[in-house]
C-alpha cells in the first residue's frame, strides 16, 4: 500500500509495468511435474530469484500457477491468495494444462524471500522459494531473450530491467511487431508512454489492451487510472466518470484489487466530489485490508473536504499508527494543527515529515512559513534553505526565503532571492511587489 508515497512514484510504476509481464517458472521442492509457478509482481526469473525492493512494502504479490492436477489452493508467505483468471501460463508449462493467476497482499522486506505453496485437490503440497536477487533475475532474462529474440514475451520480460526507458520502448514495440494483439504489450506500451506524461498516447495504449483483454482486471485498471489523474487534473468530469467505469469493472473482475480500490476513491473525491462514495470506497478498502495507512489518509482528506477537522486529525494519527513514516500524512497533519492554531504540534508535524524525506521540500517551505509566523526568522531561515538544497528549483521557497531576510532589513539577500524567484518562475505575481519595496529602499 505505500506505494502511495510520493518518493515511491517510480517504484509504483516498476511494480505497475511488472504486472503487464509475465515471467519464468521456478523450480519446485516437489518432483516434477509441476506445479509451475512463477512471479509476475515482482518479476522472477526461472530459477527461483526475483527483482528485490528497496523499501518495505505492501502489496499483492502476483503470480500464475499451473499443475497437472487440480489446484485447491495457493497461499503467499502464509497468506492465502484469491485466484483470478485463466488462460496464462507460466512459461515452461504445457499447453495442456490449464493455469490460474493469482494475487496476495502480504508484506515484503528488501530481503523477504517469497515462499509460494500450491495444494492441489488431492491434499498435496508444493513450494516454490523466490529469493531476492536482481542481478541473476536480469541476467537470466537477457539469456532468455538472445535464446528466443522472436518470442514477445521475453521481450516484455525483460523490461522489468533499470535499461533506457527508450531500449523498454523499443522492446514493447517489437513485441507489437510480432504479435499485435497481445493486450500485455499494449499495456505495457500505455505504462511507458504515461512514465514520459504524454497522456493521450497512453490511453490509446490502454483502450487497445482493454479491447484485446476485456476479462483482465489489470488493463481496466490502467485505463481508469490514468483517466482519473486527467479527470483530476484537467477538471473534466466525463473523464472522471469514465475513469470510475472502468476502475468499477477492474474491482468487479477481481474484488481484492486495492489499487483499483484506492484510484475509484480519490476518483470519487477529487473528480466528481462525491464526498459519501468516496467514503464508501475507502471503508471498502479497509474492510479488505484493514492495515491500509493510505485508506485512513484517504478518509481524512475527506474530512477536510467536509471541513471537519477534528475528525481528518484523528483520521491522520490512526494512518501513522499504521506506518510512522509516511512522510505526507504528517505534512498534512502538520497542515490540519496548524489551521486549529496547535503551533507546536504542527511544526513537529512538519519537522517530522522533512526529517523522512528531507527532499520534500513543501514540508520545509510550510515549516518556514509557520515559523516566519511565529516570528522565529533565523529558524525559518534555515528551513528555507534546507527546502532550496532539496529542490534549488523550488521558486516558492526562494520566494518566502527573500521575504524572511527583508523582515530582518537584509535587504541585499531578499533582492538575490527575489530575482532568483522570478529567474524560475516569471509569474510568481508575489514576488513583484516585494521587488518594488526593495527598489525603493535603494535595492
Amino acid at each position: 500500500m505505500s506505494a502511495t508515497k510520493t518518493g515511491a512514484a517510480l517504484l509504483a510504476v516498476a511494480l505497475a509495468m511488472a504486472m503487464f509481464m509475465s515471467a519464468c517458472p521456478a523450480r519446485t521442492q516437489a518432483d516434477e511435474p509441476g506445479p509451475w509457478v512463477e512471479l509476475t509482481c515482482p518479476q522472477s526469473d526461472d530459477q527461483g530469484h526475483y527483482c528485490r525492493l528497496k523499501v518495505k512494502l505492501r502489496l499483492d504479490v502476483e503470480g500464475l500457477v499451473a499443475a497437472p492436477g487440480e489446484v485447491s489452493s495457493v497461499a503467499v508467505n502464509d497468506k492465502q491468495a484469491r485466484p483470478l483468471f485463466t488462460g496464462l501460463k507460466p512459461f515452461g508449462a504445457p499447453d495442456d494444462i490449464e493455469a490460474i493467476a493469482f494475487k496476495a497482499l502480504v508484506w515484503l522486506e528488501p530481503e523477504t524471500e517469497v515462499s509460494v505453496v500450491v495444494t492441489l485437490a488431492d491434499g498435496t503440497q508444493h513450494t516454490s522459494t523466490f529469493v531476492p536477487d536482481t542481478e541473476t533475475t536480469i541476467a537470466r532474462l537477457r539469456e532468455l531473450l538472445v535464446q528466443t529474440p522472436r518470442n514477445p514475451q521475453a521481450l516484455l520480460r525483460m523490461n522489468c530491467s533499470q535499461d533506457p526507458r527508450e531500449d523498454k520502448l523499443a522492446r514493447a514495440q517489437a513485441a507489437l511487431d510480432i504479435n499485435p494483439d497481445l493486450a500485455e504489450a499494449h499495456g505495457q506500451l500505455g505504462l511507458l508512454v504515461w512514465a514520459q506524461y504524454d497522456r493521450e498516447p497512453a490511453i490509446a495504449e490502454y483502450r487497445e489492451a482493454v479491447r484485446l483483454a476485456p476479462e483482465y482486471a489489470q488493463t481496466h485498471f490502467e485505463l481508469g487510472m490514468e483517466l482519473s489523474m486527467q479527470g483530476m487534473t484537467d477538471d473534466d468530469e466525463a473523464k472522471s466518470e469514465e475513469a470510475i467505469a472502468h476502475l468499477t469493472e477492474a474491482i468487479r473482475l477481481d474484488p481484492g484489487h486495492l489499487r483499483a480500490r484506492m484510484h475509484l476513491a480519490w476518483a470519487y473525491l477529487h473528480g466528481l466530489g462525491d464526498f459519501e462514495a468516496a467514503i464508501a470506497a475507502f471503508q471498502g478498502i479497509l474492510e479488505i485490508d484493514p492495515q491500509s495507512a493510505d485508506a485512513h489518509h484517504g478518509l481524512a482528506r475527506v474530512c477536510v473536504k467536509q471541513g471537519d477537522l477534528d475528525g481528518a486529525i484523528v483520521k491522520y494519527k490512526d494512518a501513522l499508527k499504521i506506518d510512522p513514516e509516511l512522510f505526507l500524512v504528517h505534512w498534512n497533519l502538520g497542515r490540519a494543527l496548524q489551521e486549529q492554531g496547535k503551533t507546536e504540534e504542527a511544526l513537529a508535524a512538519y519537522r517530522k515529515s522533512f526529517g523522512i524525506r528531507p527532499k520534500f521540500s513543501d514540508a520545509g517551505v510550510s515549516l518556514g512559513n509557520l515559523l516566519a509566523d511565529e516570528g522565529r526568522m533565523d529558524e525559518a531561515i534555515a528551513a528555507y534553505k534546507q527546502a532550496i538544497e532539496a529542490r534549488p528549483e523550488y521558486a516558492e521557497a526562494h520566494y518566502r526565503l527573500a521575504e524572511a531576510y527583508y523582515k530582518l532589513k537584509r535587504y541585499a539577500e531578499a533582492k538575490k532571492e527575489a530575482e532568483k524567484t522570478v529567474e524560475l518562475d516569471p509569474n510568481h505575481n508575489e514576488v513583484y511587489p516585494l521587488l518594488h519595496s526593495l527598489k525603493h529602499k535603494g535595492y
